[in-house]
């Protein structure tokens, strides 16, 4: 079957692409007003996710690689017995700020866990994330890789970005 990499299911609920063509900065935009354009109720994400999922497996998908800076999508994933390996991106530059991040997402992590013991289902795995070198400090992105090594995991990062994202 297909291993889907990369998604981003928070954008499930788009029923046409989103227009491009001048430049990757230019997308993100509009990208962003699509997603403030059609905000979601928490229900309806669910329903546009399991939808989404639904199409993935039945046209081969087997494991998808999620990468979210929320927890939107993961009741979605964990009810589709889709295989899943959970990619929470964290960003932070600023030097002062990365005990801070790492604390914070610990946080939500733990609050998750409190409210929904499901998030330690047999598809699913999560590992911190690094968005990108340039939206990462090198302190951030040194404990989220302590962070995924006790935990037996992975660190993933954006690497190929275009020049004028950054």
């Amino acid at each position: 079957g297909v291993i889907n990499c990369h998604t981003h299911l928070t954008d499930s609920f788009h029923k046409k692409q989103v227009s491009g063509g001048e430049g990757l900065v230019n997308w993100v935009r509009n990208l962003i007003n699509s997603r403030n354009l059609n905000l979601q109720t928490e229900d309806q994400l669910k329903k546009s996710v399991e939808f989404i999922l639904n199409e993935m497996m039945f046209s081969g998908t087997v494991a998808i690689g999620e990468v979210s800076n929320d927890f939107k999508t993961i009741n979605a994933i964990i009810d589709s017995r889709i295989n899943c390996l959970f990619n929470y991106e964290l960003t932070g530059f600023k030097e002062s700020n990365y005990n801070a991040v790492i604390a914070n997402s610990k946080l939500k992590i733990i609050e998750l866990q409190n409210q929904n013991n499901d998030f330690k289902k047999d598809n699913l795995n999560w590992v911190y994330s690094a968005h990108a070198p340039y939206s990462v400090s090198l302190n951030l992105l040194k404990l989220i890789k302590d962070e995924n090594n006790k935990r037996g995991g992975k660190t993933f990062q954006h690497l190929a970005e275009d020049s004028q994202e950054r």
